[in-house]
């Protein structure tokens, strides 16, 4: 259960993954991502939840720099829409070529 900013689960593969984080879904790429994404970090957070379909990754990676948390700290999920599942089978596809 998850209690705390610091709890964690544990995935199938073994890695550790905190059990709470920030989405960005809703938050405007610029100045709202940047500040939202920095003062979670600075408060505790280790988890950032995002999608390149959101529009805001420079964003989230602005937040991230100006935080004094390593990146290694931190936990980035990310998802692919259709067009990504697209390219990644083509990209498959080459290199089996």
């Amino acid at each position: 259960m998850i209690q705390s900013l610091q709890d964690r689960i544990k995935l199938n593969n073994g890695v550790e993954m905190p059990g709470f984080g920030l989405g960005v879904y809703k938050a405007e790429e610029g100045k709202e991502v940047v500040e939202a994404v920095r003062t979670a970090v600075n408060h505790g957070y280790r988890l950032i939840d995002t999608a390149s379909f959101y529009g805001n990754e420079t964003g989230v990676g602005e937040g991230i720099r100006e935080t004094d948390v390593a990146r290694e700290d931190l936990f980035i999920t990310t998802k692919f829409g259709m067009m990504n599942k697209v390219m990644m089978k083509h990209c498959v596809l080459l290199k089996e070529v």
